[in-house]
């Protein structure tokens, strides 16, 4: 490989299921670069190919880069992961000064879209001439000067290749391209749950969408997913599309009782890389309130009451919607959760908590202060 020109390596993943628990990682060394995770819901084996774009220096000539395939089946899956890796690559980097004498500063650029973007080559060769080609920015060929500065004062092209060209006294011409990378942080990211309205059911399995509208290029986009602050699942893509697209992407949740009143949301974070922004930019959609359904349960089944002004039988269970109390051995129908120990006769008592999704009962044992 030359030094400064960008390769694309391949990873390719073969028979492998089910993919939306496979997570494909890329390392140069033991140092981890990017990681690929898949949204196909797909049960049976499927072939999985994973791409990374690389821009080696001097530094990178001999390093070996290697990607890995992690299947994260969850608490109840096998542990550690089942994780099998690829045979390292090893690279040759040759210097790109042998072959052409240029230089840019900087190398690479990352530019908003519609922003302004101004790049330096320069020579300390004799030269018949050097210049810039480019759709937007151009700078006409030029003999007595080493230095020419690439300048764009609103750059609106996506896939802009700007190219410098020098014609050297001892050679022919030469020329260096210039990687550049447009973006645009997207117009809007918004969380919605798929084919479903109003309160969730304890134990059911509900689909929450991230939609992230208008972002550019996606191949450095990734969508987070949080419960709180506590990070769910990630994903990244592999499409090398320049323009603005539009994503999605889907979590499934199955909410329990602990649950209730959880805030979901979703984050869309552009990682452009060293020369890009600092902090990578990142918008959030508005957080899902969930409210989640669930009957009724008394943390014990039964409990001993010694009479007392003081001591209460608390029938009270937290539960959503709420629920309607009914007790058994009352000479008239009461309907609180809560009685006086003291206003009772020594013997049993059963409460029973209902809702519409089932009913608990608790049994109270009120003793005298004797012990009977």
């Amino acid at each position: 490989m030359t030094e400064g020109q960008q390769y694309e390596l391949q990873c390719d993943v073969h028979n492998v299921a089910p993919v939306q628990y496979l997570t494909v990682k890329w390392y140069k060394g033991q140092t981890l670069l990017h990681q690929t995770t898949f949204t196909d819901t797909i049960k049976t084996p499927e072939n999985k190919t994973v791409t990374l774009l690389i821009r080696p220096d001097r530094a990178d000539d001999g390093a070996e880069y290697w990607c890995a395939a992690e299947l994260d089946l969850g608490a109840e899956g096998p542990q550690p992961h089942p994780t099998y890796s690829a045979k390292p690559l090893s690279i040759a980097v040759h210097g790109a000064q042998s072959e052409c004498p240029l230089q840019l500063d900087p190398q690479r650029v990352v530019v908003r879209y519609g922003g302004s973007v101004a790049v330096n080559c320069y020579t300390s060769v004799l030269h018949k001439g050097m210049g810039w080609e480019a759709s937007e920015g151009a700078v006409p060929m030029t003999r007595n000067q080493n230095l020419i500065t690439w300048r764009v004062s609103e750059l609106t092209e996506w896939d802009i290749k700007p190219v410098c060209y020098i014609n050297p006294n001892d050679r022919g011409q030469c020329i260096v391209h210039l990687p550049v990378t447009v973006y645009k942080t997207p117009d809007s990211v918004f969380i919605s749950t798929v084919n479903h309205r109003g309160p969730m059911m304890e134990g059911q399995q509900y689909e929450l969408q991230c939609d992230v509208h208008n972002v550019a290029p996606v191949q450095y986009l990734t969508v987070k997913w949080y419960k709180g602050q506590t990070l769910l699942h990630q994903t990244t893509f592999t499409d090398n599309i320049k323009t603005p697209e539009n994503k999605t992407v889907t979590l499934l949740i199955r909410p329990d009782r602990a649950d209730d009143e959880a805030e979901y949301w979703c984050e869309a974070e552009l990682d452009l890389g060293a020369e890009g922004p600092q902090p990578h930019p990142t918008i959030s959609a508005k957080p899902l309130n969930v409210e989640v359904y669930y009957k009724p349960k008394h943390s014990n089944s039964t409990e001993t009451i010694i009479q007392d002004d003081k001591d209460m039988l608390d029938c009270t269970v937290k539960v959503n919607p709420a629920p309607t109390y009914t007790w058994d051995h009352l000479k008239e129908k009461i309907s609180s959760s809560v009685l006086k120990s003291s206003e009772l006769s020594p013997g049993r008592y059963t409460c029973t908590a209902t809702n519409t999704l089932g009913r608990d009962s608790k049994v109270f044992i009120v003793k005298s202060t004797g012990g009977f």
